[in-house]
């Protein structure tokens, strides 16, 4: 069996790329394909924390480097898989372990979960540093439509592509009832609460909602603040145009406390102004939500067009206010899509459907 040490970040903390590599790490039927090692290269232990320093970092971060160091001494690896840090200074860090790496290993597997390697480009330094890593490695990415954001750095001879697994979140209930124009549907948000999630956004779509229509909608908001300026703002936009009544916020929310809102909501809209490939997309399938997002990053290729949601324009309160009057409005529309999430999500976005086609994916890559 060939031999793979997996260098990646895992919980705490818990976000989108610390769930994925969870599922690598427990993953049985990796362990039947591969002989596998593994080493978390996170320093972090919150969201906050992340691309901050401090001596504790860097104490830490020497730990690690000797725990992957004693690794490449004493044990030959066919191949060594890396899920690298955002761009920036994180990246920096995990670009260390990969040089490193590349000393003792000549397949070195780069995993991508984020974008902005193109942006970060300009930058020469970055590039200069950039560069050194992506060369002579293959990569692994979530979807075609961000090859653009590394073209410049690999070329796509190498480059695979490979979209995320959830965890299936659902708990039986007829999706169809309580979506009867006369009765309230309930929206659900969930996700941190940052502004280029896009809250605010929704904020003023139900304002829009409110004001020229009779619809009753209720909008649950689940996650974390991490901004108190945002924070604010968003509190004064609710208070101001008498929101409070039609909103709930909550925080706090994890683990299996998470399928409650999933299965008691009736729409999940995330009208992001930033993203890769989020997770919570794919969570919300799992349930069989109707869902409405934006174009950015890789969604498009996880969301298709009145097919299995709605794709609106980032920033856009009117365009987002339309589309939930649509599925509102809209019975045969709204239970079709709930159906081919669900089906989509069990056919391609199961955590037991990404392991297959990950082990397939390095076992082209390794032989």
């Amino acid at each position: 069996m060939k031999k793979i040490l997996f260098l990646f970040h895992l919980p705490p903390p818990m976000h989108g790329v610390s769930k994925i590599n969870t599922f690598i790490k427990d993953s049985k039927v990796l362990g039947q394909k591969f002989l596998i090692d593994h080493v978390s290269i996170s320093t972090s232990r919150s969201v906050e924390d992340i691309g901050t320093s401090g001596v504790r970092k860097i104490l830490f971060f020497l730990k690690i480097f000797c725990d992957v160091f004693f690794k490449l001494i004493t044990k030959r690896y066919d191949a060594i898989y890396i899920t690298p840090s955002l761009p920036g200074i994180g990246f920096f860090k995990d670009s260390i372990f990969v040089i490193l790496s590349k000393i003792f290993c000549a397949n070195i597997i780069l995993h991508l979960h984020v974008q902005g390697y193109k942006k970060a480009c300009k930058n020469k330094l970055y590039k200069v540093i950039y560069s050194l890593v992506f060369k002579n490695t293959k990569v692994i990415h979530l979807s075609p439509l961000l090859y653009e954001d590394i073209s410049g750095l690999v070329d796509d001879r190498y480059v695979y592509f490979l979209g995320n697994g959830a965890e299936n979140l659902f708990e039986w209930r007829d999706r169809a009832r309580g979506l009867k124009c006369n009765t309230s549907i309930t929206v659900l948000f969930f996700s941190n609460l940052l502004e280029f999630k896009g809250p605010l956004v929704l904020l003023k779509a139900l304002s829009y909602i409110k004001s020229n229509t009779k619809h009753n909608i209720f909008i649950q908001f689940v996650g974390e603040w991490h901004d108190p300026d945002f924070k604010n703002v968003f509190f004064d936009y609710l208070l101001e145009h008498e929101l409070s009544d039609v909103v709930s916020v909550r925080t706090g929310i994890r683990g299996d406390s998470r399928k409650e809102f999933f299965n008691t909501a009736d729409v999940f809209v995330l009208p992001t102004k930033y993203e890769a490939y989020p997770l919570v997309l794919l969570e919300a399938m799992s349930c069989g939500l109707p869902i409405i997002s934006t174009f950015e990053g890789a969604i498009p290729s996880i969301i298709k067009q009145n097919e299995n949601g709605i794709l609106v324009n980032k920033d856009d309160h009117k365009a987002l206010a339309h589309a939930l009057l649509k599925l509102i409005e809209n019975e045969s529309l709204r239970i079709a899509i709930s159906n081919n999430n669900r089906v989509k999500y069990l056919e391609n976005y199961s955590v037991e459907s990404f392991e297959i086609r990950l082990t397939s994916l390095l076992e082209e890559i390794v032989s």
